[in-house]
C-alpha cells in the first residue's frame, strides 16, 4: 500500500481508489478524460490550467502514476468530510503552480502542511507526501433553501430535515486539517486488514464501505422502531469490498462482504452454496443484455430474521397470505435468475428525454426454483382471486398484459414478457451459453451472486443526446463503452 494511504482515516465510511498507472497503461484514462462526462465534471472550474492539470497531474508536481484515494468520513447529516488524496512528487513545483494559477489567493503555512482555497469552493492542503483536495460548500443550509426553486422540493425537504448541514464547509475542513495531517498508521486505513487484502489484489479501481462506522456515525438514522431490532455487534467489522478491472474488452468486478462474527456464525452454515446452473442454462436466448443470478437459502434468511427478531412480524403478514416462514423455506430453493434479452431499438428523433428510451423492445424473464408446486399453486390461486392474475391450466396471465405470463412445473416458477419465452424456458430450450464467454459463465454459476451486463447493448436503452454532435465528439462519449462493452460481477460473503 502506498505511503500516502496513511492520510486516509481508519474510520472513513467510504473509500474509493483509482490506480492511475494501470488506467494509463490500458488507455482507459485517455478515454475517460476525453469523454463528455469528464468535461461536464470540470465545467465549474474557471481556470483552464486547472482543467489541463486534472487530465495530467504530473505537470503540476503530483504523481500521475500513483493510486488516487477518495474518502468520506463523519455523519451523513452533519460534519461530514470528503477528500481526494493524491501522492506528491514535487512539492515545490506544486506550490509554484498554485501561486502562478491563483496569484490572489492566500497560502496559509501551518508548519506541517500548507493550504489554500481555489476556485472559491475548493480547499487544497499539502505537504511533501500528499495533496488533499476538499470540495466545499460556501453557504449554510438555510441560504441554500432560500435559493431553491419549487422544482427542488425534495432537496428542500431533505435540508429541512437535516437542519444545518455543514458537510465540507471551508470552516469545518480548516478545523479538521491538523487531525488529517497528524494521522498515525494505526489510525489510518492502512491498518485495516480487510482493506489491505483488497489493495493487495491490485484492482484498477476499488471501493470500500465500512458498515460499522456507517452505523456508528449515523445511529440517529436508525432511531425509533428500527433500534429495537439492531444491535452494535451486528455491525462489528462489517464492510463491503469491491474491485473493478478493465480486461480483454470487459469490465470485471468482484465484491466481498465482510460480516460481523455475530452474523457470520449463521452464514457459515450455508457457505459455498451456489445457484443451480440449470436456471441459467434454460434461458432461450443468446442475445443477453443483462443477467443477474442469486442464491439465497430460505433457511439462512429465516435464521437472520430470527436473529433480528423480525420473524414474528413477518409471519403475521405471511399468515394473511396463507403461508408462513417455515412453509416458505420448504417451498422455495432460493435459486433465482433475472434476464433481459433481445434488446432492440427502433429509430427515433427524440433526443430530449432523460427517461429510458420508449422505443426499446426487449424480452425479460425471471425464474426461481421451487420444491413444493402444490403450495406455490395455492399462493397463486389466492392472488388470482384478487384479479391481479388470471389462471389457465398451469399458466397465469398478468392483468392488462396478454403477452406476459407465468408458468410453473414441479421444479420451476417462470415469469417472462412473452408466452413463447416462458414455454421454451420450461422445455429446456436454452442457448444462453452461446452468447456468454466461458469465463463469465463460470463466475455466474459458481458464486452466490452473479451479475453480467453488455454495456454496449444496455446503453441503447438510453436516448442519445449526442446525435447532433460531430463524429469526433460522439466518439469521445462512446469510446469507453466501445472499448469495454461487457461487465460482470462476482460476489461472495466472508465472515
Amino acid at each position: 500500500m502506498p505511503n500516502h494511504a496513511k492520510y486516509v482515516p481508519k474510520n472513513a465510511l467510504f473509500v474509493g481508489t483509482v490506480d492511475m498507472s494501470k488506467l494509463s497503461k490500458k488507455l482507459i484514462w485517455n478515454a475517460i478524460t476525453g469523454s463528455e462526462l469528464f468535461a461536464d465534471m470540470l465545467k465549474d472550474l474557471k481556470n483552464e490550467d486547472s482543467k489541463k492539470a486534472a487530465k495530467d497531474m504530473s505537470n503540476i508536481g503530483l504523481d500521475q502514476n500513483s493510486t488516487v484515494y477518495y474518502y468520506y468520513t463523519g455523519s451523513l447529516k452533519a460534519d461530514g468530510k470528503a477528500s481526494l488524496v493524491i501522492a506528491m512528487k514535487d512539492e515545490a513545483k506544486f506550490e509554484s503552480f498554485i501561486k502562478k494559477t491563483y496569484p490572489t489567493q492566500n497560502i496559509e503555512d501551518n508548519k506541517t502542511y500548507k493550504n489554500c482555497v481555489i476556485e472559491d469552493n475548493i480547499l487544497i492542503a499539502w505537504n511533501k507526501d500528499v495533496a488533499m483536495v476538499f470540495p466545499t460548500t460556501k453557504k449554510n443550509t438555510e441560504e441554500f433553501v432560500e435559493g431553491m426553486s419549487s422544482e427542488d422540493s425534495a432537496g428542500v425537504a431533505i435540508n429541512k430535515m437535516t437542519n444545518k448541514i455543514k458537510i465540507n464547509s471551508i470552516e469545518n475542513i480548516k478545523n479538521y486539517l491538523n487531525e488529517a495531517f497528524s494521522l498515525t498508521k494505526e489510525n489510518s486505513i492502512a491498518s485495516v486488514s480487510n482493506f489491505g487484502k483488497l489493495q493487495k489484489e491490485g484492482h484498477d479501481m476499488s471501493f470500500w464501505m465500512n458498515y460499522e462506522e456507517l452505523y456508528k456515525s449515523n445511529k440517529d438514522l436508525t432511531s425509533g422502531m428500527a433500534s429495537a431490532f439492531i444491535k452494535d455487534e451486528y455491525f462489528q467489522d462489517a464492510a463491503l469490498a469491491a474491485g473493478i478491472d478493465f480486461e480483454k474488452g470487459a469490465i470485471d468486478a468482484e465484491m466481498d462482504y465482510y460480516m460481523s462474527k455475530d452474523l457470520a456464525d449463521i452464514y457459515s452454515k450455508y457457505d459455498g452454496e451456489t445457484i443451480n446452473s440449470d436456471l441459467v442454462k434454460n434461458i432461450p436466448s443468446k442475445d443477453v443484455a443483462m443477467l443477474l443470478t442469486y442464491k439465497l437459502n430460505p433457511k439462512m434468511l429465516k435464521e437472520f430474521l430470527e436473529k433480528f427478531k423480525l420473524d414474528g412480524m413477518l409471519n403475521m403478514g405471511l399468515m394473511m397470505a396463507g403461508t408462513s416462514m417455515d412453509k416458505i423455506t420448504e417451498t422455495f430453493t432460493g435459486d433465482m435468475v433475472f434476464a433481459m434479452t433481445d434488446l432492440k431499438v427502433k429509430p427515433t428523433t427524440d433526443t430530449t428525454s432523460d427517461e429510458i428510451n420508449s422505443n426499446v423492445d426487449m424480452n425479460m424473464l425471471f425464474a426461481m426454483g421451487i420444491k413444493d408446486k402444490e403450495h406455490v399453486e395455492k399462493l397463486l390461486n389466492k392472488t388470482a382471486q384478487s384479479g391481479s392474475i388470471t389462471k389457465s391450466g398451469n399458466q397465469y396471465t398478468m392483468a392488462g398484459n396478454d403477452n406476459a405470463n407465468m408458468m410453473i412445473d414441479n421444479k420451476l416458477l417462470v415469469v417472462s414478457s412473452k408466452k413463447e419465452m416462458t414455454a421454451n424456458y420450461l422445455k429446456g430450450n436454452g442457448n444462453v451459453k452461446d452468447g456468454i464467454s466461458a469465463d463469465t459463465w463460470k463466475h455466474l454459476t459458481s458464486n452466490m451472486i452473479g451479475f453480467y451486463v453488455d454495456i454496449k447493448k444496455a446503453a441503447q436503452a438510453i436516448p442519445n443526446k449526442n446525435e447532433n454532435k460531430t463524429s469526433t465528439d460522439a466518439q469521445s462519449v462512446k469510446s469507453p463503452i466501445t472499448s469495454y462493452p461487457h461487465a460482470q460481477r462476482m460476489s461472495s460473503w466472508r465472515p
